[in-house]
């Protein structure tokens, strides 16, 4: 449809011969337009005006406890939930575990070897 317009195709030789492509003149046009500097304005407006409406509650013990428990569960700093479906060495997950505890105040119960008597 595009290729058979004549009036499109003039247009596109007339970019053509100021050197420009008709995706970057597509985006200066939109860049200029009027309605997308007011969707952005009225997008930096509506996230700014979220983001202080919640501030009291996420300045909030109870929130904040909440948040930091959802950061330990989902914690993936080195990649190894993408990997080996999820499995971590043994030393790994022990390290993990004293971390856990200690940030409770409790010590990590270590397993002691059988006695053989």
């Amino acid at each position: 449809m595009i290729k058979n317009n004549p009036r499109i195709q003039s247009a596109v030789e007339d970019l053509r011969k100021r050197g420009l492509s008709v995706s970057d003149a597509i985006n200066q046009s939109l860049q200029d337009s009027a309605v997308l500097q007011a969707i952005g304005a009225s997008y930096g407006w509506a996230t700014s005006a979220a983001f202080r409406a919640t501030q009291p509650i996420r300045d909030t013990p109870v929130y904040q406890a909440i948040a930091t428990s959802f950061e330990e569960a989902f914690d993936d700093d080195t990649g190894i939930g993408s990997r080996y479906g999820g499995y971590e060495e043994k030393e790994a997950r022990r390290k993990r575990r004293e971390k856990r505890a200690e940030k409770a105040g409790r010590t990590a119960t270590k397993r002691t070897a059988i006695n053989p008597e």
